[in-house]
């Protein structure tokens, strides 16, 4: 990848470079790059109240005039900024940004937009704040009491770890007792990760911007970004995550740092799946797996390249993958391993090997907590042999929540395409509609 000719500087007095060369770029003009680069892809509507203390008409006109006089300055690289179905957003492979870089600690910190921060609309001036604040608390270590910062960082891993062992309710417990401490970047992460994961995909998104709102500027952002996309696909808003998920790419790209790469690459790749994408889902997933193994992502990404080959009819390949998942400590990576296998057991004709591993995985779907095992268990069992199983899918999912809205309305389709007698026991006979 070639060395971006454009530098915006934003910590000190900031200005906009082209090589050498100072560009003449007003004070609005800063802001909305300073915006677009360090909190991603915006609206017009957001960009325009955020900016500006005006009516909406008058505050999107100064918007529109804005980007004109912006793209004039940047002539022939005007194209770093970008609008795509109705989200602003700046090519960061294009443009150099300091604030997003890895920098050396210093005592002293530059201050966040130095000399434009006098005037201007009261949100802005807070979010200027906000982001000079966050490049300074955690300068002098012994800003919070070391105990607190202890404490909030210890809950935090504790309620990863329950996460990776689908401990949901236990996680959900150490992170609201971490939320009451020292809240950090990783602390809002961990909790919108796990909100998302619960289907409360706005929420999960607000606490995602904070968590990035919070960023130490010498951490990337990829997995915040990715967890952002994430969101949007449980909404089912997939161009919109489409945006953030490139957005999770390239700056997992330009720290070349294995397990950020990885986390961010899970995300994406079950997006690339469920938008249809999958030689390029398998393209991915090969590449995040030539990264390294972590326990935390490796599984995840596994399991969604299972399905992009089996999407892709590379079946043997699929079987393979999901083979050596299906052994996993963990629950529910365990139980998708196996159902997904029966499915194409099943559309091999090989009904008594599908049938086997619905066998062998009821017990533990029945324990699992995690919501998105539960309905892929379910789908499985309604589309292999629903005279058998519907009693057992129905129940299965009986007040579940998750955040993966693909396979919820899989399941509601097939189940809604059965004939269900009143008074269904699991010796009932069920028929097609």
């Amino acid at each position: 990848m070639t060395t971006p000719r454009l530098h915006l500087r934003l910590l000190g007095h900031p200005e906009l470079r082209h090589e050498q060369e100072i560009l003449k770029c007003n004070t609005s003009s800063l802001r909305l790059l300073a915006v677009l680069a360090l909190d991603g892809p915006q609206d017009r509507l957001t960009l325009a109240d955020l900016l500006w203390d005006a009516p909406t008409t008058r505050a999107l006109h100064n918007l529109r005039m804005t980007l004109c006089k912006l793209r004039r300055t940047l002539a022939e690289h005007a194209g770093i900024l970008q609008e795509d179905r109705g989200l602003l957003f700046l090519d960061l492979q294009r443009i150099h940004v300091d604030a997003l870089q890895n920098a050396p600690l210093r005592v002293n910190p530059p201050e966040f937009m130095a000399g434009h921060r006098t005037h201007g609309s009261e949100r802005w001036l807070e979010w200027a704040e906000q982001q000079d604040q966050q490049r300074r608390q955690s300068r002098p270590r012994h800003a919070q009491p070391f105990q607190q910062l202890d404490t909030s960082h210890h809950l935090q891993l504790q309620a990863r770890e329950a996460l990776e062992n689908d401990q949901l309710n236990l996680a959900q417990g150490y992170i609201e007792q971490a939320m009451q401490g020292h809240i950090t970047s990783e602390v809002l992460y961990t909790a919108a990760y796990l909100t998302d994961l619960q289907g409360h995909a706005q929420q999960a998104e607000l606490l995602a911007r904070e968590s990035l709102a919070q960023l130490h500027p010498t951490q990337s952002p990829a997995c915040i970004y990715a967890l952002i996309g994430s969101t949007y696909d449980t909404r089912g808003e997939h161009q919109a995550a489409r945006l953030w998920h490139e957005l999770a790419l390239e700056a997992a790209r330009r720290v070349r740092q294995p397990e950020v790469f990885c986390e961010m690459a899970s995300f994406f790749i079950w997006h690339l799946n469920v938008t249809g994408n999958h030689e390029r889902a398998a393209a991915l997933g090969n590449e995040a797996l030539q990264q390294g193994e972590f326990s935390t992502t490796t599984p995840y990404i596994r399991n969604s390249l299972a399905i992009a080959e089996a999407q892709l009819g590379r079946v043997e390949q699929a079987l393979n993958t999901f083979r050596s998942q299906q052994q996993h400590q963990v629950s529910s990576l365990s139980i998708i391993a196996q159902v997904r296998s029966a499915r194409i057991h099943a559309r091999l004709g090989q009904r008594a090997q599908a049938q086997i591993l619905l066998e062998r995985t009821y017990p533990a779907v029945q324990r699992n907590e995690e919501g998105r095992a539960r309905f892929e268990w379910a789908t499985a069992a309604l589309l292999i042999d629903p005279a058998t199983w519907y009693v057992q899918a129905s129940t299965c999912v009986q007040n579940v929540i998750t955040n993966d809205s693909v396979i919820m309305a899989e399941y509601c389709r097939v189940s809604a395409s059965l004939s269900i007698p009143a008074g269904r026991t699991s010796n009932t006979p069920l028929t097609l509609r």
